[in-house]
């Protein structure tokens, strides 16, 4: 309501010719800017993290469950701990319908269907989507965060026996909570 407001206003000020210069005085000072400037104790080394989960059989998926899991890193440089000196990630996407906590395929982009990407901590415990992890405590300048992730067949999927093979591909975003 305020943006209309705002653009009738200026409207209004370009379609007049003979606005006095009180009325000018009251709108020169009618939009309000705030914010808040934060300190981030750290920076993300990549922010484009790709991680390949190779060629799975699909039918490994049906006989012996989730594929083997594949590790990836969360790189952080630049880290100040007299900011902050924990922080907790949590991971966020398309949740599996089947399968919660698990990250839903791109059906747009992706060809193969019936599965689904799990995530996990690099001591193999289940790392749900949208679920902070344990806090990690930081250290001044770089710090390695490891994580894991697997492909799974989701149940219906399976226990039907229709796992539609091809590419897939999904999409995360990581956000970290400092402390």
């Amino acid at each position: 309501m305020r943006m209309i407001v705002i653009i009738l206003m200026l409207s209004a000020l370009f379609l007049s010719e003979n606005i006095s210069l009180a009325a000018e005085k009251q709108t020169q000072d009618n939009i309000k800017f705030s914010g808040k400037l934060v300190s981030l104790p750290c920076s993300i080394q990549e922010n484009d993290i790709r991680v390949g989960l190779g060629a799975i059989n699909s039918r490994n998926l049906y006989y012996y469950g989730p594929s083997k899991s594949v590790s990836f890193i969360l790189h952080l440089i630049d880290c100040d701990t007299s900011v902050y000196k924990g922080l907790s990630v949590v991971f966020s996407g398309e949740e599996s319908l089947s399968l919660p906590g698990y990250l839903n395929v791109d059906s747009d982009n992706s060809t193969a269907s019936g599965i689904a990407i799990g995530l996990e901590t690099e001591d193999k415990e289940p790392l749900p989507l949208n679920k902070h992890t344990a806090v990690h405590q930081i250290i001044d300048g770089e710090n390695v965060l490891n994580f894991q992730a697997n492909v799974i067949g989701e149940p219906e999927a399976v226990k039907n026996h229709t796992i539609q093979d091809g590419a897939f591909f999904a999409h995360a975003l990581i956000t970290l909570y400092y402390e």
